[in-house]
């Protein structure tokens, strides 16, 4: 980094005051888009934001020395310009290295411990104040002992300490080591989970729950009593929608003698005898014990007052022998009742209350006239196949089309997307933290080549970050209306 001014190219100041240039533009484009952006409450976008200013003033400082060197107006050494350079350099230096700890941690702790306290107050209004405010701090104390203490000589359009002191070095090393070493341990650990639970890491199924699966949301907290119970709940829940309750019957059915009913097209010459049935069947017929003792057809009169046509009364006890056997129906063999008159239709609303529950807990659908109309048309089973497909596919197709995102997912998905700017920032860091282990270990300077490449990386920063936070925003956009549509 702290090349001397003398075998500094002139091909070399003039990429790095293009990389600068390109960096400034990085920068303010994520400050454009954060404003642009409908996310930017959260706190994921605030911390780019920071990181994307960040970069912007590290950029503007590069692109200013790098101008002079070019233009043969190099700093002095020790200047108040020069000072000042930097200053603000060691500050970015630190500052970016803060804020890319910062953006992993975060991103760990939202995806792994999602309902633990901490991420409850990363979500509060107040957090990204506290973070800037521990940062600025940070970032600021050291940089300002190092301007008061040592020089700042030009190192080839840049003011740092004087080349080949352990100080110059230690002080580019430390933060820079320190967030790398963060980011892989975090990073690691981030992978490791999302292993152990069998889920990709751009994986988007995880996020679809059953809404039964609310009690078990804390998947990522210790197995405790309160959690095994909650387990336990949902699932003896599931258990019992899949499995059919089957009672025990209590008594068995004695034989009913039917005697013949009047006016009715179908005669039973044999009776019902008690014979065994399925229990699930049998639970039916038990629920609706009470309701076949009170409409079972009796041999006893029905007490007709004087008042009372004899003719009605006869009808209402055909109506109610009648519809005590579910599968029969006397409008399917001629349509009309002979005893009433007109010969018009029996209708349904006759229907006793004790016989609509009893059709309803037996399992049987109730009989319209578009039913009965259906039957007689469709030949007893087209028309309710049709109807039954018709419906099975309309299930399916609810099942399958897509669900609206939750807040949730939105923010894992961001979370998601925003890890790559610590990726981004390890792999430009990298080459200047080899070569400075390289320096510290030997106490030799480094080649010339991998100086130069240091310093490129390091003033294509801005760059790289503007770059990603373009795709991240259009790959979340994307991402968003694919599972949303």
């Amino acid at each position: 980094m702290s090349t001397p001014v003398a075998t500094t190219p002139v091909w070399a100041s003039a990429v790095s005051v293009a990389l600068s240039a390109l960096s400034v533009l990085g920068g303010a484009a994520i400050a454009v888009g954060w404003f642009m952006s409908a996310q930017r409450s959260h706190l994921r976008q605030k911390l780019i934001l920071g990181l994307g200013l960040t970069d912007f003033t590290q950029g503007v400082t590069t692109m200013i020395g790098s101008a002079l060197q070019l233009s043969g107006n190099p700093y002095d050494t020790n200047s108040p310009a020069c000072n000042g350079s930097g200053f603000v350099y060691q500050t970015c230096v630190i500052a970016n290295a803060c804020w890319t700890l910062v953006i992993a941690a975060t991103t760990y702790t939202t995806l792994v411990h999602p309902f633990s306290r901490c991420t409850a107050w990363l979500e509060s209004p107040y957090a990204f104040l506290v973070v800037t405010g521990v940062i600025l701090v940070v970032a600021l104390t050291p940089s300002i002992a190092v301007t008061a203490v040592y020089d700042m000589v030009n190192a080839g359009g840049l003011c740092w300490l004087r080349s080949g002191t352990r100080s110059a070095q230690l002080t580019l090393f430390v933060p820079r080591a320190f967030a790398l070493v963060g980011v892989i341990s975090l990073y690691v650990r981030l992978f490791i989970f999302f292993r152990r639970r069998d889920v990709g890491i751009l994986d988007s199924t995880s996020d679809r729950r059953d809404p039964e699966d609310d009690d078990d949301a804390r998947g990522a907290k210790r197995l405790s009593v309160a959690s095994l119970s909650a387990r336990l709940a949902v699932w003896n829940r599931r258990r019992s929608s899949d499995t059919i309750y089957q009672p025990t019957p209590q008594y068995a059915r004695p034989s009913v003698p039917l005697d013949p009913i009047p006016g009715s097209p179908v005669q039973f010459n044999e009776s019902f005898s008690a014979r065994s049935r399925n229990p699930a069947v049998d639970s039916a017929l038990l629920a609706a014990r009470d309701d076949d003792e009170r409409i079972s057809p009796s041999t006893t009169p029905l007490p007709t007052p004087s008042f009372l046509d004899e003719d009605a009364v006869r009808n209402e006890r055909k109506a109610s022998v009648t519809v005590s056997f579910s599968g029969l129906d006397p409008s399917s063999s001629d349509g009309s009742s002979p005893d009433l008159p007109g010969g018009a239709s029996h209708p349904t609303s006759s229907l006793t209350p004790s016989s609509r529950s009893k059709r309803l807990s037996s399992g049987a659908p109730p009989r319209t006239s578009d039913t009965r109309r259906g039957d007689r048309g469709g030949g007893g089973g087209g028309s309710g196949g049709g109807t039954g497909s018709q419906s099975d596919g309309n299930h399916q197709g609810s099942r399958t089309r897509r669900m609206s995102l939750t807040p949730r997912q939105v923010n894992k998905r961001l979370s998601l997307l925003m890890a790559v700017f610590p990726l981004a920032y390890c792999a430009l860091v990298a080459v200047a933290v080899a070569r400075l282990i390289q320096e510290i270990s030997t106490r030799e300077r480094a080649p010339t080549g991998l100086l130069w490449t240091s310093r490129f990386l390091i003033n294509s920063m801005g760059l790289i970050d503007g770059v990603l936070y373009v795709l991240v925003q259009v790959a979340f956009r994307w991402w968003v209306k694919r599972d949303s549509t």
